[in-house]
């Protein structure tokens, strides 16, 4: 997998400017996602871009965690209230939508499998 098109897709997602953290993010998705894939090298680059836009999402998902863990819910003001936007859940789900289009990735659950008997 490419981390600089990981980078260059997550840099598009989210559209920050925080290089360091992005770089950070980039390569810890790509890190988790080929922990998690099980397929031959063909198979993987026969679906490359599946899963760098994976990575991307996996990696924006969790700078929505980031940013939601340092924001304020809301903030009160005299008569104003200002709420902030959660974008967890949508990275979440944006990030499950590409993470199905790759096949041999695993999300760490339960699987279920077939089980040859032994003939001997």
């Amino acid at each position: 997998m490419d981390g600089d098109a990981v980078l260059a897709r997550l840099v598009l997602l989210t559209e920050d400017d925080r290089t360091a953290l992005l770089e950070t993010l980039a390569g810890d998705a790509v890190r988790v996602l080929e922990s998690r894939l099980h397929c031959t090298e063909a198979e993987k680059a026969a679906q490359a871009q599946a899963l760098e836009a994976a990575a991307a999402a996996y990696a924006a998902y969790q700078l929505a965690l980031v940013d939601a863990a340092c924001a304020p819910d809301s903030l009160t003001a005299g008569d104003v209230r200002a709420e902030y936007k959660n974008n967890c859940a949508r990275a979440l789900e944006y990030y499950r939508a590409c993470a199905a289009a790759v096949c041999g990735l695993s999300d760490g659950g339960f699987y279920f499998g077939g089980v040859r008997a032994w003939e001997g």
